[in-house]
């Protein structure tokens, strides 16, 4: 302001200045007084005046400006008291603000912990008193209650369920706030807050708690769920341990493969026949397992998964671990879904073996009663006519012979007609002990002791062929209930017929054991073996594959054999060759097992 008022007041002391100056040298110039110098004073008076004039408006315009400014000024600072006083009062509400923003940050925070593990408790009961507590401790509330649906809190069907948290002995409840709680899409119970007095922030404590019912009501809904899965789960594993115990328990063997013929399922029938465990076999395929084909094993499947509702039994023959065979009578059922709705085969397996041997037996007592019937009929029509050949043969013979070395040609033939005559009457007594069947004459028989006599009468043939005879009988077999002269014969018959067999020589093994009840006597060649395509007709009467044999030997053994109780068995020794025959007889026989076997055999 100083400085503008010296600027506005300069020039006009300059010219009153200059003003002085000229009426002091006017009033000493010779020419004073003057009218164009009286001129020149009236114009500068003028001049002056005017100039004074424009200052002063210009000094007042000034000078109200000035006023105006200090006004303005004056009334900024007056605003920037008020907008300094408005900010602390914005700062206190802001920290206020943020003071309840962090409290409300806090409940949330609270309340989304506490609604973790209100979505991880499984026990309804103990979920509705943490729901309560938590409701009382985030509304600050005196005390609460939950009401809920009986049949929801699981207390069967009645009157709601209450669940109270905080000390209501003595309280008042002169405020309240309720919100409902909606689980599986229905109305099932009411949360309710309870204060002693009014309070204020009623909008928050009712956000929150309509937060804590939404959690409670997905919480609940959660719970039941678990309570039915688990419920679920319980009759699921119960119906699971019953069809197991089923399977494993049922007489037959059980089997599930899935579409690549994997197996799923394996039960303790299985196991003890193929002595694999389930450990052993799960996952592997089952031709692996079962030693066959998977060609063949396939297309057996592949014909029952063509026709799902087709149950008819098939009978394959299958080995064990051990490579024995065992002729399983299969039934298969193709399955639309198995686990993770997959195709696969359900199939139960009958082991069949000894019924199949059984049926076999039967078979072979139906022909050999057959042949007996046969051969009653016809022995003494046969026997007659050999017996004449036999005594002409004989005679002729002798006359021939008489006559010197003239008819030793014919002398001959007529002892080759003598010789096949008595041989025809050998056959014709076989087969009439055949169709007899000689009466026993049972006793104590030392199996061991007989298999020794057995090897002392062979030893000689044995020697002139070039086998070796090797015993081989254990100390634990008692002796056994039968006739000793049968027993001997089927003995000796089993023991020629391996030392025939090895042409070449050999080793002729002849062993006895215990097995159970019963002992084994076999008989191991070191020859070539029984052909597989033979292996069914070995006891088939008139069956050899020698030149001389009449092959009723191993026919009338079977008979022998069958009649004890026993039974015989056949098969090679190993892949190189080798024939095995092996008797089993009862160590305690059985009375009158004879007769439950004749009257079990067809046409008896």
């Amino acid at each position: 302001m100083k400085d503008n008022g010296l600027r506005l007041w300069a020039p006009a002391a300059v010219v009153v200045a200059m003003a002085a100056v000229w009426l002091a040298l006017s009033r000493m110039s010779p020419v004073a007084h003057r009218w164009w110098t009286i001129v020149g004073d009236v114009l500068l008076l003028i001049a002056i005046a005017a100039l004074s004039a424009l200052h002063v408006i210009i000094i007042a315009r000034r000078t109200r400006e000035a006023r105006i400014a200090a006004d303005r000024v004056s009334r900024l600072e007056m605003v920037t008291r008020e907008l300094v006083d408005h900010e602390a009062m914005i700062r206190d509400d802001l920290v206020h603000g943020q003071r309840e923003l962090n409290e409300r940050i806090v409940r949330l925070s609270g309340i989304l912990d506490a609604s973790r593990d209100l979505v991880a408790t499984r026990d309804l009961h103990d979920l509705l008193e943490r729901i309560t507590d938590m409701a009382r401790s985030v509304a600050g509330a005196d005390w609460t209650s939950l009401t809920v649906d009986a049949s929801l809190a699981g207390a069967g069907t009645g009157e709601a369920v209450v669940i109270t948290a905080g000390t209501t002995e003595g309280a008042s409840s002169l405020f309240r706030l309720s919100t409902p709680i909606v689980c599986f899409g229905q109305a099932a119970g009411q949360l309710t807050a309870h204060f002693a007095g009014v309070r204020s922030g009623t909008s928050d404590v009712t956000h929150l708690l309509a937060i804590i019912s939404s959690y409670a009501g997905v919480a609940m809904e959660n719970a039941r769920l678990y309570q039915d899965l688990s419920s679920a789960n319980s009759r699921l594993e119960a119906a699971r341990r019953y069809s197991e115990g089923l399977i494993e328990e049922v007489p037959v063997g059980i089997v599930v493969l899935d579409r690549d013929y994997h197996v799923m399922t394996w039960n303790r029938v299985l196991s003890e026949t193929f002595q694999m465990s389930e450990k052993e076999v799960l996952g592997r395929h089952l031709a692996d397992v079962a030693g066959v084909n998977a060609e063949k094993l396939v297309r057996v499947l592949a014909d029952a998964a063509e026709d799902p509702h087709s149950m008819s039994p098939r009978n394959v023959s299958l080995a064990d671990i051990d490579g024995d065979r065992h002729i399983m009578r299969l039934v298969v059922s193709a399955v639309e879904s198995l686990v993770g709705n997959d195709e696969g085969f359900i199939i139960m397996a009958e082991d069949v073996t000894e019924r199949v041997r059984l049926g076999e037996q039967l078979k072979q007592a139906e022909r050999l009663k057959t042949l007996g019937e046969f051969v009653a009929g016809m022995v003494h029509e046969i026997n007659n006519p050999i017996g004449i050949i036999s005594a002409c043969a004989e005679v002729l013979g002798r006359k021939l012979a008489r006559h010197g070395d003239q008819f030793r040609e014919c002398v001959n033939t007529a002892k080759i007609i003598e010789d096949e005559a008595i041989r025809c009457s050998a056959i014709v007594r076989n087969l009439l002990s055949f169709a007899r069947e000689a009466e026993m004459n049972p006793g104590e028989v030392s199996v061991a002791g007989l298999l020794r006599e057995t090897a002392q009468f062979i030893q000689g043939k044995a020697s002139e062929c070039g086998v070796e005879l090797v015993l081989d009988i254990a100390g634990d077999i008692p002796t056994i209930i039968g006739d000793r002269d049968q027993l001997e014969q089927v003995f000796l018959n089993l023991a020629v017929n391996g030392i025939e067999a090895m042409k070449e020589g050999g080793r002729l093994c002849m062993a006895a054991a215990r097995l159970g009840n019963r002992a084994e006597i076999s008989f191991t060649d070191t020859g070539p073996g029984i052909p597989p395509q033979d292996m069914s007709r070995v006891f088939n009467p008139f069956y050899t594959t020698k030149s001389s044999g009449t092959g009723l030997g191993l026919a009338l053994s079977w008979s022998i054999i069958e009649r004890h109780g026993g039974t015989i068995e056949a098969d090679n020794a190993s892949k190189d060759g080798g024939a095995r025959f092996a008797v089993l007889l009862p160590l305690q026989r059985n009375a009158g097992r004879e007769e439950t076997i004749r009257s079990a055999l067809p046409g008896q």
